[in-house]
C-alpha cells in the first residue's frame, strides 16, 4: 500500500467502540496487519516512498498510518467485488483492525516483546522463479516532469512463440515511478514497428496494438494468475507491454522486467474476453451522464478478472451479475490502477445477465475542470477523450 499525505476523516465513518480496552501491543497485534496489508509496498525497493517494516518506522508514521487507515485511504484497494478481494493481503482494515491499530496509538505506541522484523530487500518473484524473463530493449528513463502517461513497449517472443501462459508478474527497476502495466498479445505487423524498441506514448487503451490482452499489475495486486487448467496461447510474434509512469523530479531507470510462467498441460482450455462498450457518447457540459451496458454469461461460465476502462471525467464505474457485484470501483482513479483478478474463479452455474454502468461528471466543481469552464467531452481513443469499457475475462463451461 502506498501512504502519501494525511487526508482528513471520513465523516459519519462509525466504527466499534468497545466499553474495555485490552493493552494492545506492535509485536503481538499490530505488525501482523502491517506486515500482511502494508509491507508488499512499504519496504526497501518498493513501491511506496517510505518502509513500513520495524516498529521504530511504524511507531515514527503511526498517525499518518491511523489517519489513512480510518479513513480507508490506504491500502489503495479502490475496486471491491461481493466475490472476495483484489488486493494483497486482503485489502482495507476491517473496522475491528482499525480499532485495534487507533487503540494501540492511544495507549502510547507500545512496542511489546522483542521480535526480529523482516527488513530484507525487495522479495523474489511472487510466484517463484519465472519460466522466462522479458523486458522492452531499449526503455530509456521516465520523464523528470509532468503528469503520469502511458508508453507501449513490443517485445519480440521470438522462442517463446507457442507457449501457454498461466501467469505473470511485473518488477520496476524503479518501483517508485511504475504505478501500473497492462500485458497483451501484439497485433499482426506490429513487431516490425521501429519505435516499439524505445517505446511509444499511448493514451492508455491497449486495444489498438494488441489483437488480444493478458492481463493487468499494480502494486499492492496479486499477480495476474489463471486457475488451474487454463492457459493462453502466445500465438503472435510479440508481447504488447503498457506502463504508467509517474515523473518524480528526477531521472530514473524506465525499465521493467515482465516474469511469465507457463503451463505444460496439453488439456488446458483457453479463456476469452467479453467486452462490454459504448462508443461515440459525449458527456455534456455542463452535466453528467449515466452509461449502460449489458451482455450475458453461458451457463457454467466462471469469471476470472476484469478491466476496466474509462478516463478523467468518470467518477464510478460497476459491473453486476444477477444483481450481484462483480467489480465496483469505490473511486475511479485512472491514474491509480488496480488489477482485479480474483483468487478463485467466480462461477454462474445458471448463466448470467451482466450490467455495467460507467458515471461521468463534467460539473463545475469537477477537479479536471478547476480553474475552467467545462466543455463537452467526446469518446474517443485519445487520453483527454472519455471512454466506457470493461473486459471481463471467462472460462466456458467444462
Amino acid at each position: 500500500m502506498w501512504l502519501i499525505a494525511a487526508a482528513p476523516l471520513v465523516l459519519g465513518a462509525s466504527f466499534p467502540n468497545p466499553t474495555k480496552t485490552r493493552s494492545v501491543t506492535f509485536a503481538r497485534d499490530i505488525y501482523p496487519l502491517i506486515e500482511r496489508k502494508c509491507v508488499s509496498c512499504h519496504r526497501p525497493g518498493g513501491s511506496a516512498p517510505f518502509s513500513l517494516q520495524t516498529y521504530q518506522q511504524v511507531r515514527r508514521r503511526g498517525d499518518l498510518v491511523g489517519t489513512m487507515v480510518l479513513t480507508r485511504s490506504m491500502p489503495p484497494c479502490y475496486g471491491k467485488s461481493d466475490f472476495g478481494e483484489f488486493c494483497e493481503g486482503g485489502g482495507h482494515f476491517t473496522d475491528e483492525e482499525a480499532v485495534l491499530l487507533q487503540d494501540w496509538l492511544r495507549q502510547g505506541k507500545p512496542e511489546g516483546p522483542e521480535r526480529v522484523y523482516d527488513e530484507s530487500a525487495a522479495p523474489e518473484w511472487r510466484l517463484g522463479k519465472p519460466d522466462a524473463v522479458v523486458r522492452p530493449l531499449k526503455p530509456g528513463q521516465v520523464d523528470t516532469e509532468g503528469r503520469p502517461y502511458w508508453t507501449v513497449y513490443v517485445i519480440p517472443l521470438e522462442k517463446l512463440k507457442g507457449r501457454r501462459l498461466k501467469a505473470f508478474d511485473v518488477r520496476p527497476l524503479t518501483p517508485l515511478a511504475v504505478r501500473g502495466a497492462t500485458l497483451g498479445l501484439a497485433r499482426d505487423g506490429l513487431a516490425e514497428v521501429p519505435r516499439g524498441i524505445t517505446g511509444y506514448r499511448s493514451g492508455g487503451f491497449l486495444e489498438r496494438d494488441a489483437a488480444k490482452l493478458l492481463g493487468t499489475w499494480a502494486p499492492g495486486y496479486r499477480a495476474w494468475q489463471l486457475p488451474r487448467g487454463a492457459s493462453m496461447a502466445l500465438d503472435r510474434d510479440a508481447l504488447v507491454l503498457q506502463v504508467l509512469y509517474q515523473p518524480r523530479g528526477k531521472p530514473e531507470d524506465a525499465q521493467v522486467e515482465v516474469g511469465l510462467y507457463f503451463s505444460t498441460n496439453r488439456g488446458d482450455r483457453e479463456p476469452s474476453w467479453l467486452t462490454l462498450q459504448r462508443e461515440d457518447f459525449t458527456v455534456p457540459a455542463p452535466g453528467n451522464l449515466i452509461v449502460h451496458e449489458s451482455g450475458s454469461l453461458r451457463p457454467g461460465t466462471r469469471v476470472l478478472g476484469v478491466i476496466p476502462e474509462a478516463r478523467f471525467y468518470c467518477s464510478s464505474i460497476s459491473l453486476t451479475a444477477n444483481g450481484r457485484e462483480v467489480y465496483h470501483s469505490v473511486r475511479w482513479m485512472p491514474y491509480w490502477p488496480g488489477s482485479f483478478s480474483f483468487a478463485e474463479p467466480v462461477e454462474f452455474p445458471e448463466g448470467a445477465q451482466l450490467d455495467a454502468q460507467w458515471m461521468f461528471d463534467n460539473d463545475i466543481h469537477m477537479g479536471q475542470n478547476e480553474g475552467t469552464r467545462p466543455r463537452p467531452i467526446q469518446s474517443g481513443p485519445r487520453e483527454r477523450d472519455e471512454a466506457a469499457r470493461i473486459h471481463v475475462l471467462t472460462l466456458g463451461p467444462r
